[in-house]
């Protein structure tokens, strides 16, 4: 007799300030619309480890994650449980990669608008 375990895939996602209040966004090749970066963390990496990893492949800026604001999970097949996170900006210049066509810092007030541009 087997066990089966449920499997979950573990994401993350930033929502990442800069020293003058904007919001760190990109535009996903993979959906063509505005997103906050994040992705799948690794067995082998802390929650935050991986968020930061995800960040810095994504978009060129260094962060430090800071605290848990949301937890959200979805019933499709995979099934996902994803854990947003404030994150304080360190250093880098936003740069797009092979997972992001675009990247940029955003007003907050602009965050809502940005897809609809």
């Amino acid at each position: 007799m087997t066990n089966k375990y449920p499997v979950h895939i573990v994401a993350s996602g930033g929502f990442v300030l800069n020293s003058k209040n904007q919001v760190l966004m990109l535009k996903s090749p993979r959906y063509d619309d505005w997103e906050f970066p994040g992705g799948q963390i690794e067995e082998s990496e802390t929650i935050p480890h991986g968020l930061e990893r995800e960040i810095l492949e994504e978009t060129g800026i260094i962060v430090k994650t800071k605290s848990l604001i949301g937890v959200y999970s979805n019933i499709r097949t995979p099934s996902i449980v994803m854990l947003d996170f404030l994150c304080e900006y360190v250093s880098g210049n936003p740069q797009p990669s092979n997972e992001s066509s675009d990247v940029k810092w955003v007003n907050q007030e602009d965050v809502l608008k940005i897809g609809k541009t």
